[in-house]
């Protein structure tokens, strides 16, 4: 049977979030972590080492909590931290009685095979089961099979854009009424062959670290993500929306294989697509959580594109500095941080930008003062996720009003 959806005016709500970082498991420890993080000023030396991943314990918890469900010719790190995101949606899909043939599960994702597969490698496996970590599809059908969902399962892949992406389709699904509530977002792990590819780029070591996202060494590749529950019908569920995904865009320019557009018009083609879906203009937005890398030319086109569509000063900032680059987890984890902005009124620091400055010069953004959000002014926060290849995408998420 295909459940038909009611009339597409009605809104996605936003039922509940997760998200995962260097920070730990879940939204509360996020917010507090971020809260409490500091910017490098751009006068100030990098000191000392980047931060890590997740603590061993955590990952120990992990294996704990999940590793049944799972064979272990399946199970790998990606699969037990997806597994740990989903549970808590799949628990609130479960209480308000939602078929799993009107359950979806969209898990955008690009490495979180890889440090299983380089181990099995190394221990002198080989065949399908070295391999079988790397498979895409791999992780939400395995999900799929332990937690319920029987409606469209799939994992989208565009890199960095890849959480984003699977949330935007999942609006798709819910407008199409191929389901009744999907649970959608991305994630991606820690391992050596990524930051291996990454620092051959330049990402880390050729990075002016500009103060997007000023780390200790420029870029930092984390682990993390996020993921939310999306439906167009609250009210099957036993607790109000923590907000609404209002609108969401999405283009592909080509630019260059790993270098974004130096003007950024594909991104902004994405952000004013969202800005249209949601009903607003650049005036209404109050935050902006940026794509952010510390990496020169990717804070280069952002600060020059968000200086052009907000001339007035948009609060902004990048989370990448505490939590690090979650590449196929990057978009999702700030609509989960979106989230929990609205239903927890939580501050987040605000990185200012004062005066349009010049767009040539080291500091992008001058005049940086870290201030707390006053996220009960807020009705619309932007996200944005920029990816290799020019893969573009935005998410407005919205505060909830019954």
């Amino acid at each position: 049977m295909i459940y038909r959806a009611p009339p597409i005016d009605r809104p996605i709500a936003v039922m509940a979030a997760t998200a995962f970082s260097p920070l730990g498991f879940g939204l509360g420890r996020q917010l507090e972590g971020l809260a409490s993080s500091e910017l490098l000023p751009a006068d100030r030396e990098p000191t000392g080492a980047p931060l890590g991943a997740l603590a061993a314990d955590e990952w120990a918890r992990l294996e704990a909590a999940h590793a049944e469900r799972f064979p272990e010719s399946e199970r790998s790190s990606g699969l037990l931290a997806a597994a740990e995101l989903l549970s808590p949606l799949a628990r609130a899909l479960d209480r308000a009685g939602i078929p799993a043939d009107e359950r979806g599960l969209l898990l955008g994702t690009a490495t979180a095979g890889l440090p299983d597969t380089t181990a099995r490698l190394r221990a002198g496996l080989s065949g399908p089961r070295a391999w079988r970590a790397l498979e895409l599809g791999r992780a939400p059908d395995a999900l799929a099979r332990a937690f319920g969902f029987a409606g469209p399962v799939y994992a989208p892949s565009s890199a960095c854009t890849a959480g984003s992406k699977a949330i935007a389709d999942a609006a798709r699904l819910l407008r199409a009424g191929r389901v009744r509530a999907v649970a959608a977002g991305g994630l991606d792990v820690k391992n050596a062959l990524t930051e291996a590819g990454f620092a051959a780029l330049g990402a880390r070591k050729g990075s002016r670290a500009l103060p997007f996202a000023r780390t200790r060494e420029g870029l930092h590749l984390g682990e993390g993500g996020g993921m939310l529950l999306l439906t167009l019908h609250p009210e099957d569920f036993d607790e109000p929306p923590l907000a609404r995904l209002s609108g969401w865009g999405e283009s592909e320019d080509a630019h260059h294989i790993s270098a974004p557009d130096p003007e950024g018009r594909g991104a902004e083609q994405a952000i004013r697509l969202a800005l249209e879906r949601a009903g607003c203009g650049p005036d209404d937005v109050g935050f902006a959580l940026l794509h952010g890398t510390a990496t020169e030319q990717n804070d280069r086109m952002e600060a020059l594109l968000m200086r052009r569509l907000f001339p007035d000063s948009l609060p902004s900032a990048s989370v990448k500095h505490a939590a690090g680059h979650a590449l196929a987890g990057a978009g999702a984890y700030g609509a989960a941080l979106a989230a929990g902005i609205f239903s927890r009124g939580a501050p987040l620091p605000v990185h200012w930008r004062e005066g349009a400055g010049d767009p040539d010069a080291e500091a992008f953004l001058p005049g940086l003062t870290r201030q707390a959000l006053d996220s009960h002014s807020v009705e619309h926060i932007l996200v944005n996720a920029f990816a290799f290849g020019g893969s573009n995408a935005a998410l407005i998420l919205s505060r909830w009003r019954a």
